[in-house]
C-alpha cells in the first residue's frame, strides 16, 4: 500500500524590525476607513468575479476562516488576499446566482496595524439584479433546557418548504449569532420561509440527525416587512447507538454516530492492514474519523468495534473512490498565523495547520532563520508536533 506522505519546503524569513507609531502624536483610536469600493457597495447588476476594498491605513485580517460570512451561501468559499496592505481583494472561484442580492459580512475580521483598531461588523452589498433586496430578520436562538445562548450558531431560511430541505440542500439566507445568542439576518428578499436554527457541528449547512442541536419555526414565515423570532434550540436524543453517517474522503473515512461513545478501534480483514491509521475523534466523542494510506485499486476493508464489541464493517473499494475523484490528489494547504505582506513577531509562536496528515515531521524540510527562543510546531489534524 502507498504511504500517505506529503512533502513541502518552507523558507521563512523575519525581520527585527517593528512598525511604530510616529511619536509625539496621540493614539490612534479610529478603525480603518473605505476609501474606494470596486464595485460600488450596493452595486446592481453584477456581472465578474472580483471585488476590491481599499482602505486608508494598513489592515490585518484576523481570523477569516471564521468571520467570514457570505448569504446566500456559495458552495466554494472565495479566494480573500491582502494586497499593499491596505487593499482586500475577494474572488469567488464559481459563477453566482442571478438576480440575487449577495451580502458578504467580515466580522470584527479588518483592524488597522498598529493600534488594532477593529472594524466591526464590516459588511459588502451587491446584487447580480436590477434591485437590491432590503427587508431584514432578527432575533434570538436559546437552548431549550436552560435558555443559554451560543455564539455561532446558523440561522437559516430556506425557499424551499420540504421537510427533507435541511437534510439536503443549503439554505437562501442565513447568519450566524452572536455570544449573546442575537441574530440579524439582513438583504432579504419578500417571500415565504422556513426558518431553521441549526448547531452546525460538521460545517456542511445540512442537519445531521440525533448529532446536531436544532431549532424551528412551527410555521412559515411570510416576510413582507421586517420582522423578530426567537428560536429554541434541542437535540433528538438517540434510544440505540447506530451510524447517523458514513463518508468517504481525501485518505480518510468518518462515522457520525446516533450518539456518543465509551472506545472505538479499528481492525483490518483480507489484507488490510490498519496500524497506520490515525483515528481522530470529535470532543463529544460522537464523531470519529479514520486517516489511512492512499489506497489503490485495491479495497480497504476494516472492522469498527465500540466499546469493545463487533458494531460495523467498512469496506472502501478503490476503484470506486477513483470514478468518484474522492481519492485524486489534492493539494496539501499549509496556513500560518503569519500575515502575508507583514511583519512578523519573531518573540510569537510560529503555528502551521495542515489540511491533511504527514507522515513525518520533515524538521529537515522547514527553515528558520530566527532567533534561538523562537518557537516553531508543526500541526496537523492529529495534533501539534514541535520542532
Amino acid at each position: 500500500m502507498i504511504r500517505f506522505t506529503a512533502l513541502f519546503s518552507i523558507s521563512l524569513a523575519f525581520s527585527c524590525a517593528q512598525i511604530l507609531n510616529p511619536g509625539g502624536g496621540p493614539k490612534d483610536t479610529e478603525a480603518p476607513v473605505v476609501v474606494k469600493y470596486m464595485p460600488d457597495s450596493a452595486a446592481r447588476n453584477f456581472r465578474g468575479n472580483e471585488i476590491t476594498i481599499a482602505f486608508n491605513e494598513y489592515i490585518r485580517l484576523n481570523d477569516l476562516s471564521s468571520q467570514l460570512v457570505i448569504s446566500p451561501p456559495v458552495e466554494t468559499q472565495p479566494e480573500v488576499r491582502l494586497v499593499k496592505n491596505r487593499i482586500v481583494n475577494l474572488e469567488f472561484k464559481e459563477p453566482l446566482k442571478d438576480n440575487t442580492t449577495y451580502t458578504i459580512s467580515f466580522g470584527n475580521a479588518i483592524a488597522d496595524i498598529t493600534e488594532g483598531n477593529v472594524k466591526e461588523n464590516f459588511t459588502y452589498v451587491f446584487s447580480t439584479g436590477d434591485y437590491i433586496d432590503s427587508l431584514t430578520l432578527s432575533g434570538s436562538v436559546m437552548y431549550a433546557q436552560d435558555l443559554r445562548p451560543e455564539k455561532g450558531v446558523l440561522v437559516m431560511l430556506y425557499s424551499d418548504h420540504s421537510d427533507s430541505a435541511v437534510f439536503k440542500r443549503k439554505p437562501d439566507y442565513f447568519g450566524k449569532t452572536k455570544a449573546d445568542g442575537s441574530f440579524q439576518i439582513n438583504n432579504i428578499g419578500a417571500g415565504k420561509y422556513k426558518v431553521v436554527a441549526l448547531k452546525d457541528e460538521d460545517g456542511d449547512f445540512l442537519y445531521t440527525p440525533v448529532a446536531e442541536h436544532i431549532a424551528f419555526s412551527d410555521s412559515l414565515l411570510d416576510l413582507q416587512k421586517n420582522k423578530k423570532i426567537n428560536l429554541h434550540l434541542f437535540k433528538e436524543k438517540a434510544k440505540k447507538l447506530f451510524v447517523v453517517r458514513g463518508a468517504s474522503g481525501y485518505g480518510s473515512y468518518t462515522m457520525i454516530f446516533s450518539k456518543s461513545i465509551e472506545k472505538i478501534g479499528v481492525k483490518g480483514y483480507n489484507q488490510t492492514d490498519t496500524k497506520n491509521f490515525i483515528q481522530e475523534a470529535s470532543a463529544g466523542l460522537d464523531t470519529v474519523t479514520w486517516w489511512f494510506p492512499s489506497i489503490t485499486d485495491d479495497s480497504i476493508q476494516f472492522y469498527v468495534d465500540v466499546n469493545g464489541q463487533r458494531f460495523d464493517t467498512v469496506n472502501i473499494c478503490g476503484c470506486a473512490l477513483k470514478k468518484k475523484k474522492v481519492n485524486a490528489p489534492e493539494k496539501l494547504e499549509v496556513r500560518t498565523n503569519v500575515i502575508p505582506g507583514q511583519l512578523f513577531d519573531y518573540s510569537r509562536h510560529l503555528s502551521l495547520t495542515l489540511s491533511h496528515p504527514v507522515a513525518e515531521k520533515l524538521t529537515d524540510k522547514a527553515r528558520a532563520p530566527v532567533t534561538d527562543s523562537a518557537k516553531l510546531t508543526l500541526r496537523t489534524k492529529s495534533g501539534p508536533v514541535p520542532f
